[in-house]
């Protein structure tokens, strides 16, 4: 999915202005959330960051953000319901930052840039 996002500017395109996208950055967001700890998950976790990075450069993607957060809370660790998909974004980049693993500190960085 990265290579073919980075690859082909129409389908990165495509991804993100469908509806589904945003059940597809719920499950990358709580794969990130799940795996700052784990050090077996920490390839999943640069993975997402990557990916994320290809797609904030949208400007589909940030106006998709600002959307209802619309489901179910899977973030193990937070307070409360979530008011959008950037609160939700905002939550995961600072539990990595703050609670990630040692060895995700050289994405700290790419996580601020989001």
């Amino acid at each position: 999915f990265w290579r073919m996002i980075e690859e082909n500017p129409r389908f990165l395109s495509y991804v993100i202005a469908d509806e589904s996208f945003s059940q597809l950055l719920v499950a990358m967001l709580h794969f990130m959330h799940e795996g700052r700890r784990n050090p077996a998950q920490l390839g999943l976790v640069h993975l997402v960051t990557f990916v994320l990075l290809l797609v904030s450069g949208e400007r589909v993607f940030a106006i998709n953000l600002n959307r209802p957060f619309v489901g179910k809370n899977t973030l193990s660790d937070t307070p409360g319901p979530i008011g959008t998909y950037a609160d939700m974004l905002f939550l995961v980049c600072g539990r990595l930052v703050l609670d990630g693993h040692e060895k995700l500190e050289n994405i700290h960085e790419c996580l601020l840039t989001f």
